[in-house]
C-alpha cells in the first residue's frame, strides 16, 4: 500500500472534495493534502455519469502531464472568464445560448479586484466555476471548484482537518519539500504535526443554526429556478419572489 495513504482511516473520499475556496491559501492547503496522498488528483477525462455529479461545493485537483489530463472538461458551456483575486472565474450559460452571444459578453469582461464574491453582481443560484493553477516545485497543480453563491458561505480553511494542515505548514518547513514527503513520510510524522485524520467528520465546518436559517431565508425571498428530474429528464420550475 503506499505509504502517503496511511492516514486515512475511512473510506478513500477519492478524488473529489466538498467544500469551497476563498483564498490563495485555501487552495494551497488543497495542493499539499494532494500531495501527502490525501487527496487523489484526477488523472483522466471525468465520465458522463462523473460530471452528472459536479454540483455546488464540487472541488477537483489534476496535474497536467504527457500520459494524463491535457486540460478540464466537465461537458458545461461557460462564459468568458473573468479575474477574482489569483482565481479564474466562469459563470455557467445556458446550452441554448449562442455563439455570438457568447462573443457579445466576451467583449464585457472586467477584472475583480477582490477575493470575495460580494465585490460582484453574482445571481446566487447560477453555477459558477473557479479555477486556478498553483506551482509547487516542479509540478503545477490545477484546482477547479464549483459553487453556487447562496451556498458559499464557509471556506475549507474552517475545516477541522485543514485548520490542522495549515497550522503543521506554518510550524513544519518539511512538509513542503517533496523529497522528504516521497521518502521519508511515515505515519509518525502525521502524528508529529498533530495533523488530524482526514476522516468526514473533520471535513465539514461548524455551522449553526443561525447559518442554516439565513440559507434557507435567502432560498425562500429570491426568485429562483427549482430543477425537477421526471423520468430521467430534468425540467426547471420559477419560483416566484414573495412580495
Amino acid at each position: 500500500m503506499n505509504k502517503l495513504w496511511i492516514y486515512r482511516s475511512d473510506h478513500p473520499l477519492e478524488y473529489m472534495l466538498k467544500g469551497y475556496i476563498h483564498s490563495l491559501n485555501e487552495a494551497s492547503l488543497v495542493v499539499h493534502a494532494v500531495r501527502l496522498g490525501l487527496i487523489k488528483p484526477v488523472t483522466q477525462r471525468l465520465s458522463p455519469s462523473e460530471r452528472e455529479e459536479i454540483e455546488s461545493g464540487s472541488i477537483y485537483c489534476f496535474i497536467k502531464s504527457e500520459n494524463g489530463m491535457k486540460r478540464w472538461t466537465d461537458g458545461k458551456i461557460w462564459s468568458p472568464s473573468k479575474i477574482l483575486g489569483h482565481f479564474l472565474l466562469y459563470k455557467e450559460v445556458p446550452k441554448h445560448l449562442s455563439k455570438s452571444a457568447l462573443k457579445k459578453n466576451k467583449s464585457r469582461r472586467k477584472t475583480i479586484e477582490h477575493e470575495n464574491l460580494s465585490n460582484f453582481n453574482a445571481d446566487e443560484f447560477s453555477m459558477y466555476k473557479k479555477t486556478i493553477s498553483y506551482t509547487h516545485g516542479d509540478v503545477t497543480y490545477h484546482i477547479v471548484s464549483y459553487f453556487q453563491p447562496i451556498f458559499d458561505r464557509h471556506g475549507i480553511i474552517e475545516y477541522p482537518f485543514f485548520r490542522s494542515l495549515n497550522t503543521a505548514v506554518i510550524n513544519f518547513p518539511e512538509i513542503l519539500e517533496d523529497v522528504f514527503i516521497n521518502e521519508e513520510l511515515s505515519q509518525e510524522n502525521f502524528k508529529a504535526w498533530n495533523l488530524l485524520p482526514y476522516e468526514s467528520k473533520y471535513l465539514m465546518p461548524n455551522i449553526n443554526r443561525k447559518d442554516l436559517e439565513d440559507i434557507t431565508c435567502d432560498v425562500l425571498e429570491n426568485n429562483f429556478i427549482l430543477p425537477i428530474r421526471m423520468e430521467g429528464r430534468e425540467y426547471f420550475i420559477q419560483k416566484n419572489k414573495r412580495g
